[in-house]
C-alpha cells in the first residue's frame, strides 16, 4: 500500500477549473493519511489533454479531481489508473477537504475501497493524534493535527497560495478555514 496519495486539481484563480482541457495550472497535493500534504504547482501550456493525463500519471497521481472533462478524456484518465472526479465546484482547498473528509468516493466504489485501507492500514480506524489534535485514520497514536495542516503550533501566520498575503494565525482556527482578505482564496499555514 502506497504511503501518500496524489491529488490533481486543475486550477484558475483559486477554484477547481471549469474545464480540465483548458487549466493553465494543476496543483498535486501529495496527503499522507493523516491528512498533511504538500502542494507542487504543474503550470500547462497549450499541450493537449491526453498530453496532461499522461503527466499526471508520471507524477504518481492517484485521483483527479476536476470540473468539467470530455467523456474520452475521462476514459483516458480512468485508462491510466486515475480516479477521475468530474464536475465538481468551488475552492480548491474546500474541495480537497471535502474529498479526504469522504465526499464523491461512492462514486467509484474501487477508489472508496482503496481510500479507506490507505486511510486506515491496520483496520483500526480513526485514531488519537498526539500532534496536537484528532489525526484521520492510522489507528492510535497517529495523525498529528487537522486535515491539510502540519502541527506549527499556535503562532505563525497564514499566507495566500494564490497571491502570497499574509494574516496572523489565529488560535483555534486553520487556515484553509480563512479567506484571503485580498482575493478570497483560502489560506494555508506558512511552514
Amino acid at each position: 500500500m502506497e504511503r501518500f496519495l496524489k491529488v490533481a486539481i486543475p486550477v484558475f484563480r483559486g477554484r477547481v477549473a471549469p474545464r480540465f482541457d483548458h487549466a493553465q495550472e494543476g496543483w498535486v497535493f501529495t496527503v499522507s493519511p493523516c491528512g498533511h500534504y504538500d502542494l507542487q504547482v504543474l503550470h500547462w501550456g497549450p499541450e493537449g489533454g491526453a498530453e496532461r493525463v499522461r503527466q499526471l500519471h508520471q507524477q504518481g497521481v492517484r485521483v483527479l479531481i476536476c470540473g468539467a472533462i470530455e467523456d474520452w478524456l475521462l476514459g483516458y484518465v480512468r485508462h491510466w489508473g486515475i480516479a477521475g472526479i468530474p464536475w465538481v465546484r468551488g475552492e480548491v482547498y474546500s474541495v480537497l477537504q471535502s474529498f479526504l473528509q469522504g465526499h464523491w468516493w461512492e462514486q467509484d466504489p474501487r477508489l472508496a475501497a482503496w481510500i479507506r485501507r490507505w486511510m486506515m492500514p491496520n483496520g483500526k480506524g480513526q485514531g488519537q493524534g498526539r500532534g496536537g489534535g484528532q489525526g484521520r485514520g492510522g489507528g492510535p497514536g497517529r495523525g498529528g493535527g487537522q486535515a491539510g495542516g502540519f502541527g506549527a503550533g499556535p503562532g505563525g501566520f497564514c499566507v495566500c497560495p494564490a497571491c502570497g498575503e499574509k494574516v496572523s494565525h489565529q488560535l483555534g482556527v486553520p487556515c484553509f478555514e480563512t479567506k484571503c482578505p485580498k482575493c478570497g482564496t483560502a489560506m494555508t499555514r506558512e511552514r
